[in-house]
């Protein structure tokens, strides 16, 4: 199980945050809406998250 797994099934993952406002696609918002809200957050971040490390942008 990784992060977004947690996220998905309602464990909360901590870190810094800072605002930013984006549109969403109404497919990725209708998986994004089916978590807590106070887990959408890290639903977005772990996955982007997720995609940068595949793509060697992040560590």
């Amino acid at each position: 199980m990784d992060s977004i797994d947690m996220l998905l099934a309602g464990k909360k993952v901590h870190s810094k945050r800072v605002y930013r406002g984006f549109y969403f696609d109404e497919d990725i918002l209708n998986i994004i809406d089916r978590v807590p809200k106070n887990y959408k957050s890290e639903l977005v971040n772990e996955s982007l998250r997720k995609i940068f490390k595949d793509k060697g942008l992040l560590e």
